[in-house]
């Protein structure tokens, strides 16, 4: 992956906690955004194509969260140009999660009641020593932080957190997955997904906390990017966005409905500085009493993986994963990898078998975060630029005979959506962001979503 050392620096010091249980660390650094009545270069589009394709060669190794640890990486180009193994997962403790030796005969010890689940030995801080970044977690496993253990001879021993498990992530009962991964050269990521039983679903959240890392040309302590919470539905999350996989094929089968999420790494402006996409699919479940269509599951099966747990069987989830930015060797020209929102139109949305009801096709779009001088910009267009093309697209396929008899499902999928994600939208938000609520203002969606219903019922 040819990525760019210059990237935003963030200034404030970390915290030094050992151990904490529920606290909230301090925020070196929070993302702020851009106006859309000022867009970047890469959001002034219109809004029936709200993405510019991103840099060529901005590509990501695919790797699902949850991978199994130890999961062989594919090789791509770092930030100075030397070898970057892309998504690098994390691995489990080399002895027992109490301590973790490091180059040089230097041991990380697990903070106070805690124990070392996952980590990655990397240059965290660009100075040349491979440190530690591990979660530690408490016992019950609802308790935990993401820390930091210099490799550096010289540097204080013990753990820097730079991120805590929010309270109230899941209900007692529920076992949270942690999994850890080197994305790019200068972003990691921590996905927390409990697993439940199906009466504590819906009171169970996932979380998922980005970190921007040092480079050799611009050292700096590992610090908190943005943190993401996603409440009640089910779903999966991919450390990348391979281009031409059809959105929406990480989703549980046979779940009421799903929502996923995959990050990936780009230069979207072409400004030398590495951009972050998170982009949501969302699966509406079939009709109330209809049967689950061909290819279904039961629900909590996930395609590949035991017991209901994604990457459970030890190999990448890659496959199963949204497509948005390209996977090794792509060249970006599907919608996906271009960061159009996408519905994906085939089987899964035409009639089901005799006495089935199937699903609407999936729908995704992209949120953005772009590298400024000044700090990470949430780029304010999305994701209601991406919503407006996807009404606008339903509006011209509901004047098609062949298409007409989907509108109505879409169209409440659309809606479902936007009230899932943005905060003026009147309804119950989904996906929470550290920078901010999302609001995608007046979209005249309703408007259009009605135009398009109304000229189906006219086929």
């Amino acid at each position: 992956m040819r990525l760019h050392p210059h990237l935003l620096s963030f200034v404030a010091p970390l915290i030094a906690v050992a151990g904490c249980d529920g606290c909230r660390n301090d925020r070196p650094y929070t993302p702020y955004t851009l106006d859309a009545t000022a867009p970047s270069s890469s959001s002034s589009s219109s809004a029936s194509s709200p993405a510019a394709p991103p840099s060529a060669g901005a590509t990501a190794s695919p790797a699902g969260i949850g991978a199994g640890d130890g999961s062989p990486p594919g090789p791509d180009a770092g930030a100075d140009g030397g070898a970057f193994t892309a998504v690098q997962v994390g691995t489990a403790p080399p002895e027992g999660g109490k301590r973790w030796p490091l180059d040089g005969g230097r041991i990380a010890e697990a903070p106070a009641g805690r124990s070392l689940e996952t980590g990655l030995v990397v240059d965290a801080d660009g100075d040349g020593a491979r440190d530690l970044l591990a979660w530690a977690r408490a016992p019950d496993g609802l308790r935990g932080e993401l820390v930091f253990m210099s490799g550096a001879p010289a540097a204080p021993a013990g753990a820097r957190t730079l991120a805590a498990l929010p309270a109230g992530i899941a209900p007692s009962g529920c076992t949270p997955r942690a999994s850890l991964a080197q994305i790019s050269a200068l972003t990691v990521g921590l996905a927390i997904t409990p697993s439940c039983p199906d009466a504590q679903q819906e009171g169970a959240s996932r979380w998922l906390a980005l970190l921007r890392t040092g480079a050799p040309a611009t050292p700096a302590p590992p610090t908190l990017a943005l943190e993401v919470r996603i409440r009640g539905l089910p779903g999966t999350m991919s450390w990348a966005i391979p281009a031409g996989t059809a959105p929406g094929t990480m989703s549980p089968a046979g779940a009421s409905a799903s929502l996923d999420l995959a990050v990936a790494t780009s230069d979207r402006d072409g400004d030398g500085r590495e951009d972050l996409e998170i982009r949501v699919t969302f699966t509406a479940g079939p009709e109330p009493g209809s049967a689950p269509s061909e290819g279904q599951g039961t629900a909590g099966e996930v395609p590949g993986s035991a017991a209901g747990a994604p990457g459970a069987s030890g190999a990448p989830d890659a496959p199963d994963a949204p497509g948005a930015t390209g996977a090794t060797g792509a060249t970006g020209a599907s919608p996906e990898a271009s960061g159009q929102p996408s519905a994906e139109k085939g089987p899964s949305s035409a009639a089901g078998a005799a006495g089935t009801t199937p699903r609407v096709a999936p729908l995704s779009v992209p949120f953005w975060f772009l590298d400024r001088p000044s700090g990470l910009a949430r780029d304010a267009s999305q994701p209601g630029a991406a919503l407006k093309a996807l009404a606008d697209a339903l509006l011209g396929d509901a004047g098609t005979k062949a298409r007409a008899s989907e509108v109505p499902a879409r169209a409440q999928a659309i809606r479902k959506l936007r009230s899932l994600l943005c905060e003026d939208a009147g309804g119950s938000v989904a996906v929470t962001m550290s920078d901010g609520p999302t609001r995608c203002g007046e979209l005249d969606l309703d408007k259009t979503l009605g135009r398009a219903e109304t000229r189906a019922r006219g086929r």
